[in-house]
């Protein structure tokens, strides 16, 4: 398996909040990111099957990126980050992402680092670790109750906000 890029998404990630002009959680708007900086169509539709999403480009066309209407708030936000993930960093026609609602051990450690990539950056772009930084600081921290509310603060999952904050503070990413 080929090295996750991971200085490069976070690059990618923080390139597109400047571009945007994002300053607070609020302002991070993956579905605007999409159709007004890259020209996506971005689609919530019930798939057949375990897809949560998909990117399609086709040349000539926008690109499409479609993600399960059924998913919760949270999950819809990671899954457009990530399928954007895939728009900016890889090259491929039609990329496929299956449903998991609940991460387990085979979730966690991607098989491809296609997928790390596309999760690191989501992660980046929802929870960036110069906004996070600030976040954490101005409060006394305590694991369970910090990644709730800051789960609520950044419009994603509590496990998703879980899962960034054990990187960041390991690594200050």
């Amino acid at each position: 398996m080929a090295r996750p890029r991971f200085a490069l998404v976070k690059q990618e990630a923080d390139r597109l909040l400047l571009r945007a002009g994002a300053r607070t959680p609020d302002d991070i708007k993956p579905q605007k990111f999409a159709e007004e900086f890259f020209g996506a169509v971005v689609r919530f539709d019930h798939f057949a099957g375990d897809m949560a999403g998909v990117l399609i480009r086709e040349p000539g066309c926008p690109p499409i990126i479609g993600v399960e209407k059924s998913a919760t708030p949270g999950r819809k936000r990671f899954t457009l980050a990530h399928e954007l993930g895939h728009l900016i960093l890889h090259n491929e026609a039609y990329h496929v992402d299956t449903k998991f609602f609940l991460r387990n051990e085979l979730s966690t450690r991607a098989e491809s680092a296609m997928e790390i990539e596309a999760n690191q950056f989501a992660s980046n772009l929802l929870m960036p670790s110069w906004m996070l930084k600030v976040s954490v600081e101005r409060q006394p921290f305590d694991v369970e109750e910090s990644a709730e509310a800051l789960a609520k603060e950044y419009h994603v999952s509590v496990q998703a906000m879980a899962l960034r904050l054990a990187r960041f503070l390991k690594y200050n990413l």
